[in-house]
């Protein structure tokens, strides 16, 4: 058993990591012939014949691509491949690591996705073939390779090519007999901790140009994007609902900016209570209790009820009951 890495060994693991993520965010072409060769070798040790291959530019091109062969096939293109494809891993080599930097974009790109499909009456499909993003679990067992650690020689083939498909593809989606792979995006903007994340356009873009809109993980507006942060106006507050895109505009804004068109009703410690009643039109008294969360430093606001007139009565408000007093331990 391996209980100590050498400093050679810790300088090659600091050096396989970077590699790692280099090509989890790639953006260069992906490669269509190293792509068409380990999936079809997969197909092959599942006991099916080589599918027909379809690219897209974008994964918006290739969910179209899937809809119209669907509808072509009165319905039946469902019979995913996943659990015979993955059912031939060992549960230790399908362990996931959920906190890994590489592993969080994939589930960024979905969500967005799935909503923009839906808008339009699309049928989503969804997909556990993530290519290069699946490269944070293929490489949690890749590396101890070279540590001198073995795996039986049928397990280490099907491991290489999911090493394989993570160095050369981008998400794809296995049916019987038909695969769609979608080409990697051309733009990929993220923050110091993995996430999508763009202040001033798109954060992620396609050849095809489809596009989506994040702000350090969270999925926002076109406009809140694509505005300038000195012609964003603190009155623009009042049309997000979502808590989150509501911190994005705030942090972009600048919260000094928003409080001034406010007035203090009332501060305890980091929590402030401010009438913005002047940024809503024909609204005499409107409190937002400004907070600022102890995990991230990220301020929040949060409109209360017009009975709060106090801190602590915001508090006893976002908690349930405006006359139990509540206290926070940490702000989500």
């Amino acid at each position: 058993m391996i209980t100590t890495l050498t400093a050679a060994q810790e300088r090659q693991l600091t050096e396989y990591r970077a590699h790692v993520l280099q090509r989890g965010r790639s953006t260069e072409p992906i490669d269509r012939p190293r792509i068409i060769e380990a999936i079809t070798r997969m197909y092959e040790l599942i006991g099916k014949p080589a599918p027909l291959f379809v690219f897209g530019d974008s994964i918006y091109a290739c969910e179209l691509q899937a809809n119209m062969v669907n509808r072509l096939l009165s319905g039946q293109l469902s019979g995913q491949l996943w659990d015979q494809l993955s059912g031939q891993l060992s549960d230790q080599l399908r362990g996931q690591l959920s906190d890994q930097l590489s592993g969080q974009l994939s589930d960024q790109l979905s969500d967005q996705l799935w909503g923009q499909l839906r808008s339009q009456q699309l049928q989503f499909f969804s997909t556990w073939f993530w290519g290069q993003y699946d490269y944070y679990w293929v490489a949690y067992y890749k590396y101890p390779l070279s540590l001198g650690v073995t795996y039986p020689p049928d397990l280490l083939e099907k491991l290489l090519l999911w090493e394989k498909l993570a160095e050369s593809a981008h998400l794809w989606w296995a049916f019987d007999g038909i695969v769609f792979v979608s080409e990697r995006p051309t733009k990929l903007c993220i923050d110091a901790r993995g996430r999508l994340h763009n202040d001033d356009g798109a954060a992620i873009e396609y050849s095809d140009g489809y596009r989506q809109y994040w702000m350090h993980g969270t999925r926002v507006p076109e406009e809140l994007a694509m505005t300038p942060t000195p012609e964003l106006k603190p009155g623009d507050l009042k049309k997000y609902d979502n808590a989150e895109v509501r911190m994005q505009f705030i942090r972009k804004l600048g919260v000094d900016r928003l409080k001034e068109k406010g007035t203090v009703v009332d501060k305890r410690g980091s929590y402030e209570l401010i009438d913005m009643h002047p940024l809503f039109d024909g609204v005499r008294y409107a409190p937002y209790l400004f907070m600022v969360n102890p995990s991230t430093g990220a301020v929040h606001a949060e409109g209360v009820h017009p009975d709060c007139k106090t801190v602590q009565q915001a508090i006893n408000w976002r908690g349930g009951d405006i006359e139990r007093v509540w206290e926070p331990l940490q702000l989500t």
